[in-house]
């Protein structure tokens, strides 16, 4: 690039820029380069930079010699002030990879600049999703470093906005966060993980837990990791399940758990939102209509006096049903059936919603409510069979659908690691799926617009 042009750039003339007049075009062309945006985000000339930004936004995403974007050279010459208005100005530029896909939110957490750290965190949330080369999170980064502050910053992000999975996310060598903090001795790294993260039996590439690290450390700096860890649950490699290969499951024979897996999520990603809205609605209805009949059973309940709410009649006790049991009993059959398969279904249909935990509980103490209420009413009988039945369907809609990390008694007992796998295989259909409707729309789009520009100069020329 031209000398003068890096004078002025350092310089930060924005007068003298314009008068010089470069070939910014030009300057684009070269794949590695220092644009002038590279030289005047490094020489903190923040108006000059947010100026050629404007021009040139492309060069925001480019990377010169050494492999650096504009903002990384600002972040490498320690220019907070330019750094802060060209993310203002642009976020996504907290996202571009430089060497080794080191994004500038790798770079805070390296250097431990805790305020940059929250503020990129705040501009571009998608940021905490980038890995490096090494298949590294920013939170990776943090711990190998050593850095305290800027782990406890991270997990507070993670833990404010429910994005734990980050945590279960391994580098190159299957080294999640935990194995990484345990190998480089860090106890209070550790133990704030410990609370943070779900499973800490993970298990790398080498198939060695955090707990398996931590007894290859020297004698007196693993004591107190062991016991620590110990007391959390963690265990040896050799005393978990040996882990379920791709090729033995897709080698073996495919179970009817299996079966209704693939049958959910099929079930699931075929519907739209319009199809999934108006089934609720009708779930709801029908979820009210039949608890509607139990309260306000068919021809009513006793009273104390030995009069009814609605017919004159005679029962059994107070508050039981009047209706003789030859009538009642289908009644109930079937409206119980209705009840549960309402119940069943808007559970799994808002099983993807953040407050589904919450809803289920509510639909199941709203079960056991109906069971009460059942009990109370229905003539002595087989209600107990009635009310074990109806409530294993409830369970096993919600164990089923999609909840099975909420229930790890059930999860142990029918397998949740192939289960896990089962849904990875059918979703990997879907995907794809998505891809190649993505690139069908792509080429109709090429297509159309083709025949836009077709029709647009033929009517020019008439």
């Amino acid at each position: 690039m031209d000398q003068i042009l890096v004078d002025v750039c350092g310089a930060g003339c924005i007068d003298d820029f314009y008068l010089l007049n470069p070939d910014l075009e030009r300057i684009d062309e070269i794949p590695f380069v220092d644009t002038p945006l590279h030289i005047a985000a490094s020489a903190g000339q923040t108006q000059l930079a947010i100026e050629i930004l404007s021009l040139k936004p492309s060069f925001g995403r480019k990377l010169n010699s050494d492999g650096l974007s504009p903002l990384h050279s600002a972040l490498k010459k320690g220019h907070v002030e330019t750094v802060k208005r060209l993310i203002k100005h642009d976020p996504e530029l907290i996202r571009v990879r430089g060497r080794e896909r080191i994004t500038p939110l790798h770079y805070v957490a390296e250097t431990e600049n805790i305020n940059l750290l929250g503020e990129f965190l705040y501009a571009c949330p998608a940021s905490i999703k980038d890995l490096t080369s090494r298949g590294e999170t920013a939170l990776h980064v943090a711990v190998k470093n050593s850095k305290l502050n800027c782990v406890l910053v991270l997990l507070g992000w993670l833990q404010r906005t429910n994005n734990r999975e980050i945590l279960k996310l391994k580098d190159e060598n299957g080294d999640t966060i935990l194995h990484t903090a345990v190998s480089t001795n860090q106890l209070q790294i550790v133990k704030l993980l410990i609370k943070n993260m779900k499973n800490i039996n993970e298990k790398n590439t080498q198939g060695m837990t955090a707990l398996d690290i931590a007894i290859g450390l020297p004698d007196e700096q693993s004591r107190e990791m062991k016991r620590v860890l110990r007391s959390a649950g963690a265990s040896t490699s050799s005393s978990l399940n040996k882990d379920v290969l791709l090729s033995d499951f897709l080698g073996s024979k495919e179970t009817i758990t299996e079966k209704f897996v693939k049958y959910d999520v099929n079930l699931r990603k075929g519907l739209s939102n319009d199809v999934r809205n108006a089934l609720l609605v009708v779930a709801i209805l029908i979820a009210t209509a039949t608890y509607q009949a139990l309260l306000s059973p068919p021809g009513g309940v006793t009273q104390g006096d030995g009069s009814t709410t609605t017919t004159a009649g005679g029962g059994d006790r107070p508050g039981t049903v009047v209706l003789p049991k030859k009538y009642f009993n289908p009644i109930m059959y079937t409206n119980t059936i209705c009840f549960v398969i309402s119940v069943g279904l808007i559970i799994f249909l808002v099983q993807t919603s953040r407050y589904s935990l919450p809803l289920q509980m509510s639909l199941v103490f709203m079960m056991l409510s109906y069971m009460i209420s059942l009990l109370a009413i229905f003539p002595p009988g087989k209600v107990a069979a009635y009310a074990v039945i109806s409530s294993s369907i409830v369970i096993i809609y919600a164990r089923f659908l999609g909840s099975m990390e909420y229930v790890p008694g059930l999860r142990w007992l029918l397998g949740y690691d192939r289960l896990k796998l089962q849904r990875k295989v059918v979703l990997s259909k879907f995907n794809r799926s998505n891809s190649i409707c993505c690139y069908i729309m792509f080429k109709f789009m090429n297509l159309w617009s083709h025949k836009a520009r077709t029709l647009h100069s033929t009517i020019s020329d008439t």
